[in-house]
């Protein structure tokens, strides 16, 4: 199995072992502590940043098929579309659905730092693991 498969299959099962675990610690908040905070599209809202940062993290791990500065390109590229992206989302429904915008944006801006924290290191240790195949490119 090629290097850039086997780092995207890896990935791919430790952030949805992040996910289930997640999902399962949102559902006991939600059911126990904070019921009353609960909205209708939070699952909807977890989905989309999961499957976001799935997306943004194989576009910049592709990029290490090509030299440094695309590489450098890319994940510059890909972190700034999900920033917008992401303001675009939350804008959106914070203009639609009023009444839930503050338990939305708690939870959106939890999700956000969780798989954005969890990307960020596993990004470094790509870059760390695969530092002299990315320099010679």
């Amino acid at each position: 199995m090629e290097a850039t498969a086997k780092t995207l299959q890896q990935f791919s099962l430790r952030i949805t072992a992040l996910a289930i675990f997640l999902a399962i610690v949102s559902v006991l908040i939600f059911k126990y502590l904070l019921t009353e905070y609960y909205f209708s599209a939070f699952p909807a809202l977890f989905i989309f940043v999961y499957l976001t940062t799935l997306i943004i993290h194989i576009i910049i791990v592709q990029a290490n098929k090509k030299r440094q500065q695309v590489f450098t390109n890319r994940f510059m590229v890909a972190t700034t579309l999900k920033l917008f992206l992401y303001v675009i989302v939350l804008a959106t429904f914070l203009f639609l659905q009023k009444e839930t915008a503050v338990p939305f944006s708690i939870s959106f801006i939890a999700l956000y730092f969780v798989f954005t924290t969890f990307e960020v290191i596993e990004v470094l240790k790509f870059i760390k693991k695969n530092k002299n195949t990315i320099e010679n490119k």
